[in-house]
């Protein structure tokens, strides 16, 4: 089982990943800040979705939960999609980018199809 979410639910789905068994792979999209003992058992590959002029989550934020991914050996991809603020994939949100969002959904699916097989 494959699971993801976004701001909050990014920081979610890790906080699941961590705590049960089954989880395949783990796709936040600009996951809120998260400490190394809320994923210090988290073992699925994770692929992390941010922008790089996010107001709400900072960049430096993700970066420092993929150096902490990676340090405890968790297969980890971060895109950061540059000009980019946070929400920019609803096309509801006044921050919407379709050119980004077509990036990261195609991004998205096929990390999850080639953890979920």
């Amino acid at each position: 089982m494959g699971i993801l979410g976004f701001c909050s639910g990014g920081r979610r789905a890790l906080l699941y990943a961590d705590r049960y068994e089954g989880i395949s792979a783990v796709v936040p999209f600009h996951p809120a800040k998260t400490t190394p003992k809320e994923v210090a058992k988290l073992k699925a590959p994770v692929q992390i979705q941010a922008r790089e002029a996010d107001r709400v989550v900072p960049v430096a934020d993700v970066r420092e939960l993929e150096r902490l991914l990676k340090g405890k050996k968790t297969l980890v991809e971060l895109f950061i999609y540059e000009g980019a603020d946070h929400g920019f994939l609803p096309y509801t949100s006044p921050y919407y980018k379709p050119e980004h969002a077509k990036v990261a959904w195609k991004r998205t699916a096929d990390f999850l199809s080639s953890k979920l097989k």
